[in-house]
């Protein structure tokens, strides 16, 4: 295009010139007359033709100035008249190149053609042709500078644009990222507002299955969906993973179809499946003094508990606010280091029928700040949340070994029993601690028992069954505590190297159903096979006499002793070996 403009302006200038010097007017006019038909059918062809705005102003001005050279070239021949003929030229020129800026939208051919004819003419008035020419590639010199500042401006704005964009956007889904959000959030008063954490259930089953690329398309099917069924009022981010999190201000609903299922497709070996996603929801709104950090962590743990309910929403009310708080205590005593000494350990005997002690249980106990103790029921699932399960197990094998040494010179002393997790039995190092703990204490393999959960998996042995038989062949004695709660069998416990089995407290509510001749069955085959039974939870005389009629021989539970401090326990213990030594051997 730029070729055809520089060897058409030269022509549109010669011809007329040339033909006015020997041709007839009616030639000059007949040039004139094809020459603006020929402009007017370009720029009419432009016209309706489904083309940008630009396009037709290109035309349009093409057409017009051209024609506008031959003109002024032929006709203006006084010096007065062509003075101003030239300046209402460049004027009229110059006037188009200011209202064409918006519109032509960084195209520079309507300006430059504009340019170029308004130099042309005026110097086919004022000046010869020659400096008409002359002034062509100074005028484009200038025109391509401009136009090269505008377009590298214009450049460096999108570019800035993008880095901004790409700075607080998550790239896979292009939803805010943690940046964004805070960014966003930091603008606005923390008060009033709603968050809703979302999290994915089964993501890594998908990753696992379908592969990571078909998991990032999952997510990126769930972003879309999140802003499809959240309203206007949510700012949604991306956290990381498969985690996102919405705020609003307020306190908006809840769109019932957040909780629907998420139809995602993706590709698995060139195949195209279909999977539905499924959402946990953790739903927290703030208080007048509650900051956005306090909200998103109140929402996160609502999460939480939405998941170990198996999915939809949870609300951060009064119950969970009480959860998070102890939590929170329990993380906070961890980075202080102090989380040792506030879980307590405290023992309960296992006895003979006839009341004597044959061995003892640590259990822990929570002591807040406050002075009250908590129970495990209501802490261990926070130890496990904040990642401290191995903390306390390492603790209190650590104060099982070391009470199990106060009566290390005791005839026949008592055993001292500890409830370690699987995961923990499943450590390489867990062994040689016991080992450890043993030599440093001088303490008889046999005074220490490690209990098993049964509900932790009991048949699922394959990660810590060497674990086991180290232990046994060390002579540590193995339980396997709370028996009937979970889902292994008789069986499977004699393939394992136990040397003790306690029956879950809930048989001594059954003994007098049918299950108590299974019960019965089972103690016969543990004896059999020289498994010692224990039963737990004994509250009556009638419990008792009902555990011993099926041949069991050790007993623990209220009836005899509650769980009580380590030095009370231990003064029992030595005053029923008082006549064996004359005083205890303490550590």
């Amino acid at each position: 295009m730029l070729i055809a403009v520089v060897s058409v302006v030269p022509a549109a200038i010669a011809v007329p010139i040339l033909m006015n010097i020997w041709a007839p007017t009616w030639a000059v006019v007949s040039w004139l007359g094809l020459y603006l038909a020929v402009s007017m059918a370009a720029m009419l062809t432009l016209w309706f033709r489904p083309v940008a705005i630009v396009d037709v102003l290109w035309a349009s001005g093409v057409g017009t100035c051209f024609a506008l050279l031959p003109i002024s070239a032929v006709v203006f021949d006084d010096g007065t008249e062509s003075f101003w003929i030239a300046t209402a030229t460049v004027m009229a020129h110059v006037a188009m190149q200011i209202v064409s800026i918006p519109l032509n939208d960084g195209d520079w051919r309507f300006g430059l053609i504009l340019t170029l004819s308004a130099v042309v003419v005026t110097g086919a008035i004022r000046f010869d042709v020659l400096v008409a020419c002359l002034l062509v590639p100074i005028a484009w010199a200038l025109i391509h500078n401009a136009q090269t500042l505008r377009v590298l401006k214009t450049s460096l704005e999108a570019e800035m644009g993008r880095a901004l964009h790409a700075a607080s956007h998550d790239q896979l889904t292009g939803l805010l990222d943690r940046r964004g959000l805070s960014a966003m959030l930091d603008q606005a008063p923390d008060s009033h507002r709603t968050v809703l954490m979302i999290d994915v259930n089964g993501f890594k089953f998908i990753n696992d299955t379908y592969g990571y690329e078909a998991g990032d398309e999952v997510l990126r099917h769930l972003a879309k969906a999140l802003v499809t069924r959240l309203s206007d009022d949510w700012a949604i981010s991306r956290r990381g993973g498969d985690e996102f999190v919405a705020v609003s201000d307020g306190r908006p609903g809840v769109p019932q179809e957040l909780l629907e299922p998420v139809a995602c497709l993706v590709t698995r070996g060139g195949v195209l499946s279909r999977v539905d996603v499924r959402l946990s929801l953790g739903l927290a709104h703030a208080g007048s003094e509650t900051s956005i950090d306090e909200l998103i962590s109140q929402a996160g743990y609502a999460l939480r508990q939405a998941k170990r309910e198996g999915g939809g929403i949870a609300r951060f009310g009064d119950e969970l606010a009480d959860r998070f708080s102890r939590a929170t205590e329990i993380s906070l005593a961890a980075d202080q280091g102090r989380s040792a000494d506030q879980l307590v350990a405290v023992a309960q005997p296992v006895v003979t029928k006839f009341g004597t002690t044959v061995g003892s249980e640590l259990l822990v106990r929570w002591l807040r700040p406050d002075g009250t103790m908590e129970v495990p029921a209501d802490f261990l699932p926070l130890i496990a949340e904040n990642g401290l399960m191995p903390m306390l197990n390492d603790s209190m094998l650590g104060k099982a070994v070391e009470f199990a040494a106060r009566f290390r010179d005791l005839v026949d002393g008592p055993y001292v029993a500890v409830n370690i997790t699987t995961s923990h039995l499943a450590d390489r190092d867990f062994v040689d601690r016991v080992a450890t703990l043993i030599d440093e204490h001088a303490v008889d393999p046999r005074r220490l028992m490690i209990e098993i959960t049964e509900s932790e998996a009991l048949n699922d042995v394959l990660g810590w069954e060497l674990t086991l038989r180290r232990l046994a062949k060390m002579g540590v004695r193995l339980a396997i505590d709370d028996f009937g709660a979970g889902y292994s069998s008789i069986e499977r416990m004699n393939q394992l190297p136990m040397t003790d089995l306690k029956f879950d407290r809930s048989f001594n509510q059954t003994l007098t159903t049918p299950l108590g001749a299974v019960l019965e069955g089972v103690v016969t085959y543990a004896a059999q096979a020289g498994v010692t039974v224990i039963a737990e939870g004994i509250e009556t005389e009638a419990e008792l006499q009902k555990m011993a009629s099926i041949g069991v021989d050790y007993f623990q539970g209220n009836l005899f002793a509650e769980p009580a401090p380590l030095d009370q326990v231990a003064l029992r213990i030595f005053a029923e070996h008082r006549g064996d030594m004359d005083q205890p051997a303490e550590k």
